[in-house]
């Protein structure tokens, strides 16, 4: 029976401590993403709402009335030079 030299048992120790080392900063790194993703998406939706209501409240602001009169019916005096 072949024995296995002590340094490749602690290499294979070694590689399975740094994979799974590897693998639990996916599972951090990927739940981080996720966050990111949620905040950024709804930002954009606050950002779609603001962006709504500006253009409403700026085609409501914006839209008065102009009504002409005739140069007679101005309070205003003309002043000739």
């Amino acid at each position: 029976m072949l024995k296995t030299p002590l340094f490749v048992h602690v290499f294979v120790c070694l590689t399975l401590q740094d994979l799974s080392s590897a693998m639990k900063e996916v599972e951090e790194l990927t739940a981080q993403l996720r966050k990111q993703q949620q905040q950024s998406q709804q930002t954009a939706q606050e950002l779609e709402l603001l962006r709504k209501v500006h253009t409403h409240t700026h085609t409501h602001t914006h839209t008065a009335s102009l009504t002409l009169v005739p140069q007679r019916a101005c309070p205003v005096k003309r002043l000739d030079w």
